[in-house]
This record gives structure tokens, sequence and C-alpha cells, in this order.
């Protein structure tokens, strides 16, 4: 068994041989997102990359199946946490999706996050240089919140 940062140091060499000639953005945000659930320890996660305005060129990478198509049909919804925080280019903490905050700003979203199990989100801003070009989202089936701690670890992914 790795230790922790074993496995931070295996992401970030997985991530950097993913960065060849013949850039896979698909193949990159699946391995991101993965990696990010091994690392943080979260219940999945996915990972947006918005390419052109209003979510019509949005990809996505999750490692989950039914999160891949969440954040998919979120960027058409022009809703949920990967939406808010690639606008704002900002972290958005940690999120009940019962909260009526949450079903308020994102009833779409949190409705289906819910229904694939899902009881909490937060979501990093991803960035090329200083733009923020999407936003990695940490879903959680845990009564306890993410930590600071534990974005803090995921905002080391944000530059890739």
């Amino acid at each position: 068994m790795s230790t922790p940062d074993q496995r931070l140091a295996d992401t970030f060499v997985a991530l950097a041989q993913s960065q060849g000639d013949a850039f896979d953005s698909a193949g990159f945000l699946t391995k991101l997102a993965h990696h990010s659930v091994e690392v943080l320890g979260v219940g999945a996660a996915g990972a947006v990359l918005v390419t052109a305005n209003e979510g019509k060129g949005t990809q996505a990478g999750a490692s989950h199946p039914g999160v891949e198509r969440l954040e998919l049909d979120a960027a058409c919804w022009l809703e949920g946490p990967s939406y808010d925080c690639h606008c704002a280019g900002e972290l958005l903490t940690d999120s009940a999706l019962d909260e009526p905050q949450a079903r308020s700003c994102w009833p779409q979203y949190s409705a289906r996050a819910q229904a694939l199990g899902f009881i909490g989100v937060a979501a990093l801003p991803l960035r090329c240089q200083d733009e923020s070009v999407g936003a990695l989202v940490l879903l959680r089936k845990e009564s306890i919140s993410l930590s600071a701690d534990v974005l803090a670890l995921g905002s080391v992914f944000k530059g890739f």
C-alpha cells in the first residue's frame, strides 16, 4: 500500500506523461478525476474544461460515468458547482446538496447528483496561466464535509 506522498507523486507523473505531442484532453480530464479520488479520498470527481462560450465546447472526464454525464448536462443547464466555480474563477467550498441554497441555485444539478448517491460537493478552479478554464468537482457520499486540508491539497491540480 502506497503512502499519501507516493500517491501524490504518482499522480503528478501520470498527469505529466499525458501531456505529450498528441494531447488527449478527454483522457487527461478522466485521468485527473480518477487520481483526484485516489489522492483526496472523495466519493467521485469530475474535471471540466470549458473551451467555448456558454457550455457549447465543454469537455468533461470523471471517475464515475454518471458524474461525467452530470457535468456535461450542467454545462448545458448553465448551473452547478463547476459552472459557478469556472465563472467566478474561485474555490467553491463544500456544500450539502440537500440544503435550500444548493437546491435553489442548482435545482437540476442537485437533484441529479443526489440521485447518483452524492450528498455534498466542492469545486476547484482549473487554470491555464491566470485564466480559469474549467473546474475540478469533488463529490462526497459521506456526511463529513471536505476539510480545508483536502481542498488545499486538491488545489495543487489547478494548473494542469
